[in-house]
């Protein structure tokens, strides 16, 4: 169910800033901006053998382009750390997802804007007893909110969903443009 709602509001983020995007301001040129962020967050996996009762900690990072003030594309990378239930190191487990996603926002406010992204990427399976599982790739969709300082910077704050692994992640982010 939280599967379904993440990829319904993010579809219906990136429908909306289509439909609405020229009643936006037009993109001025300086409005194309290359930007990288880095952020913290927790990771939980829905997934019986790497379920736990709280989430694990999860750092991410992110490269994009913004190619108009609210649409772009960027490359990611975030850690899982997760571990096997007990003892037993038979189960795989995701340990890190590197992927590419576009990426749009929707200005509310002056200073506010909701942003949605849908991507593709790999996640690194792993098992504690030595062998090697095979990766995994996962859809992706999420939904989130940015305060922007700014062209150059903003935070960001939101939640993805990785439909290959059965998990979820909430990543706080800050955000610098180039």
């Amino acid at each position: 169910m939280k599967k379904l709602l993440a990829a319904s509001l993010a579809t219906a983020l990136v429908s909306l800033t289509a439909l609405s995007g020229s009643a936006l301001a037009a993109p001025a040129a300086d409005e194309r901006l290359i930007y990288a962020s880095i952020g913290v967050g927790g990771v939980d996996g829905s997934q019986e053998s790497y379920r736990r009762d709280g989430s694990q900690l999860s750092i991410g990072y992110s490269l994009g382009y913004r190619f108009t003030s609210n649409y772009g594309a960027e490359v990611y990378a975030r850690s899982l750390s997760f571990k096997p239930l007990g003892s037993n190191g038979s189960y795989a487990y995701p340990d890190h997802h590197v992927g590419i996603a576009a990426v749009g926002r929707y200005p509310v406010a002056q200073l506010l804007s909701l942003t949605g992204r849908v991507g593709l990427g790999r996640t690194k399976m792993s098992r504690d007893d030595g062998s090697n599982p095979a990766d995994k790739t996962s859809v992706t969709a999420g939904v989130g909110a940015a305060i922007e300082f700014g062209p150059h910077l903003a935070l960001t704050a939101g939640y993805e969903r990785y439909s290959g692994i059965n998990s979820g992640l909430w990543l706080v982010s800050w955000q610098l443009a180039f």
